[in-house]
């Protein structure tokens, strides 16, 4: 059986716990804040299509371009991988932002 004392520290750890958790909550929120009021962050939908704006753009530049069907098709895988150049992009700002979380002992 647990004593008065027990049952009391388990208490209070479990308070001191959620209360260090609140405090990383709003530093979080807080940095997110301020990232976002000196313009840091962007928002990925709006990025995603002003770049497929663009990607359509260029492809019909190239499309009728007087270059060569060669060049043409050249240019166009290149600009195809875009959307994966992208993908990979967000994988590793994830991974980034994960690893920076371990290290701050989240």
């Amino acid at each position: 059986m647990r004593t008065t004392a027990s049952k009391a520290a388990t208490t209070f750890r479990s308070i001191s716990t959620e209360r260090l958790r609140e405090i990383k909550e709003r530093a979080d929120y807080l940095a997110l804040k301020n990232a976002a009021l000196r313009g840091e962050l962007l928002e990925r939908e709006a990025i995603t299509k002003a770049g497929e704006a663009f990607v359509i753009s260029i492809r019909s530049l190239i499309e009728t371009s007087s270059m060569s069907k060669d060049e043409k098709n050249s240019l166009l895988e290149t600009l195809a991988t875009w959307p994966i150049t992208v993908n990979d992009a967000v994988k590793r700002q994830k991974r980034q932002i994960h690893i920076g979380a371990s290290e701050s002992g989240d």
